[in-house]
């Protein structure tokens, strides 16, 4: 849950997220745990539809995309020939 006043941050958050989900996958985790994952989960959700940014692991992923069509880097989806889905 976010609490008004409290600012994010999305990489602290990721990091505690992909504890916990190795503590879970290990059959580690404790009820709050795992309770702990779906808060964060739901701020993390809460940050993105607000508009904020990505963690910086992510961001690194998001930042091009091949194109199939004309082989060039593109920031997302800016050929014309690049198949839409």
């Amino acid at each position: 849950m976010i609490t008004v006043g409290i600012t994010m941050d999305p990489d602290a958050t990721l990091a505690a997220l992909r504890e916990l989900i190795g503590l879970y996958n290990s059959g580690q985790a404790t009820g709050a745990d795992t309770d702990r994952i779906v808060d964060l989960s739901q701020a993390l959700d809460e940050w993105f539809t607000r508009g904020g940014f990505l963690p910086a692991a992510w961001q690194k992923l998001n930042s091009t995309v091949t194109c199939p069509s004309c082989g060039q880097q593109h920031g997302g989806r800016d050929c014309d020939r690049m198949p839409q889905h």
